[in-house]
């Protein structure tokens, strides 16, 4: 299996996390913390989408939970479910 290309991601990017369900949940990248550990803040919304694509119509102006998470989740395209 050839290795994952490092993903290119800026602040304002949304993407989707895979729920334990199958399922996903939309995120957005919302700051660039390099005080604290380089890590990056995350928004999540509250939708659950059936694909792996967001759709046009999320409310981004209110999300259900703001993050740190470190930039290695991003710069993978991965999060691993625990």
């Amino acid at each position: 299996m050839a290795p994952r290309r490092k993903q290119q991601w800026k602040i304002g990017d949304v993407f989707v996390v895979r729920n334990a369900d199958g399922k996903y949940t939309p995120g957005q990248t919302v700051g660039r913390e390099a005080q604290a550990l380089n890590s990056v803040t995350v928004a999540f919304y509250d939708a659950v989408l059936e694909q792996p694509e967001p759709p046009a119509a999320i409310d981004f102006a209110d999300p259900f939970s703001v993050i740190f998470a470190t930039r290695d989740l991003l710069d993978e395209g991965s999060w691993h479910l625990a």
